[in-house]
């Protein structure tokens, strides 16, 4: 299997591996992006502070989340130029520094998130019962930290190989068991069915994901060990290798920064947010969960540039490199066009479907951003096609300059100058998401095409 798919990667029509690869992917992060709207969903039906308290938390959780996608972006890296190169006694190897790197990293953050959960929420301006909430929240979330970073891996050793399937079928399955366990856990009388749950409210949303996600680590290991002969766990004779650990996180490490430096960005925006009220907060929450369901293509389409880009590379086929590239983006805009569109239209159908209070200034703020989100949407595909490009090549730092420099040097400078020299008000925020957004891209595109990240990291 995994020489035919090599095959493919390196011989075939670009637009049909490239579709091939990514839709796998792009039905894998809609479902994750699902277990966040069950989640809103149900929760919008209890309140608009727990609906709001899942969005707030969420930064907190995407810091934590950050480490282990770095070691992940490390092992497509890694895996697949080395399947490029027909190295798999190697690329075997790299799995099982992977699987104890991440062990490490699932250890160490999930204990220290657990005991500075009230810290963190209450540093972030939480107060009352949005800190109540919060902290529940975010408290259960973190027991189910070790197994979203051990697929994490799993998922990289397949993606590697370009077999997104296996994964979005474990994935799709995990997402109809989350859907099923969220009101039972959550409601005393399940709405719609009359049926009895166990009343657990924010905390059974919480005890219902991890449960699912331990569920998805199970069968993402069974997927390895039975679908997969390029990668073996060997550890009754595993034998260290400091130098493989370090290039692992010479890789891993400005990507983790990267989406960390992104994530405590989004922690600040959270303050900055929360001053002006619990109207905006729900606000942003509900249009982020949207503009996310709308960037899962183009996010999938940059997930599967960066294996191929990795074995194209590995095989030293540079060209056909940039040709994958550059074919991403036109896929990538195409949708994300179309989801822009499509969005508008219907926008006051969509928001109010998420909250049964969702009128007032909560629509007019939501409506708002949804018009600043238009553009967005296309200008995160090529982003996300950029960032794949220089994750396959290994040059993750290109992917952390540009991700740091969107919020930090962009995007946070400009909500404080709005909101102290303008009277834009909460505008101030949505205008300088879009204009962070636009200078971003441009800069990728300097990186791009200085040419730098052409070269082996390996």
């Amino acid at each position: 299997m995994e020489l035919r798919k090599r095959e493919r990667i390196l011989n075939a029509p670009l637009y049909g591996v490239i579709w091939s690869i990514s839709f796998p992917l792009i039905l894998n992060n809609l479902i994750q992006t699902l277990y966040n709207l069950a989640d809103g969903v149900w929760l919008g039906q209890l309140g608009k502070i727990e609906f709001s308290a899942t969005a707030f938390v969420w930064p907190i959780i995407f810091l934590f989340v950050s480490f282990g996608f770095g070691i992940s972006v490390a092992g497509v890296s890694l895996l697949s130029r080395l399947i490029g190169g027909k190295k798999y006694k190697e690329a075997s190897d790299y799995s099982n520094h992977l699987f104890i790197t991440a062990g490490l990293i699932a250890l160490i953050f999930s204990v220290l998130g657990y005991l500075f959960t009230p810290h963190m929420v209450a540093g972030m301006g939480a107060v009352e019962k949005l800190y109540a909430c919060s902290v529940i929240y975010l408290r259960i979330t973190f027991l189910g930290y070790p197994a979203v970073i051990f697929f994490f891996v799993f998922q990289s050793m397949m993606n590697a190989q370009g077999d997104t399937k296996s994964t979005t079928v474990v994935s799709g399955f995990c997402m109809i068991v989350n859907a099923v366990l969220d009101p039972f856990f959550i409601f005393d009388t399940i709405p719609w069915f009359g049926l009895k749950g166990l009343h657990l409210g924010i905390q059974g949303a919480a005890y219902a994901t991890i449960l699912t996600q331990y569920i998805m680590m199970i069968l993402g290991y069974a997927v390895i060990h039975f679908r997969s002969k390029a990668f073996n766990f060997y550890f009754y004779r595993f034998k260290l290798q400091w130098n493989k650990i370090k290039k692992i996180l010479r890789i891993g490490f400005p990507a983790a920064i990267g989406q960390s430096g992104s994530a405590l960005g989004f922690l600040i925006m959270n303050i900055f947010i929360t001053a002006y009220g619990t109207d905006v907060l729900a606000a942003y929450s509900m249009v982020n969960r949207i503009t996310g369901l709308l960037s899962q293509p183009s996010m999938g389409f940059g997930g599967a540039l960066t294996g191929i880009v990795g074995q194209n590379i590995g095989a030293d086929q540079m060209p056909r490199a940039k040709e994958a590239f550059q074919k991403t983006v036109i896929l990538s805009l195409i949708f994300s066009v179309t989801g822009a569109v499509l969005m508008y239209l219907f926008r006051f159908s969509v928001l109010s479907f998420f909250l049964k209070d969702a009128g007032g200034p909560v629509l007019k703020e939501a409506v708002t951003y949804m018009i600043y989100s238009i553009p967005i949407i296309p200008l995160m595909g090529i982003f996300n096609a950029l960032i794949g490009a220089f994750n396959g090549s290994g040059n993750t730092k290109y992917s952390m300059h540009m991700t740091l420099g969107r919020l930090w040097v962009m995007r946070i400078p400009m909500i404080f100058i709005f909101s102290k020299l303008t009277s834009l008000g909460s505008e101030g925020i949505w205008l300088s998401m879009l204009l962070s957004n636009l200078l971003t891209v441009l800069y990728g595109y300097v990186l791009y095409f200085l040419g730098s990240w052409e070269k082996k990291t390996l």
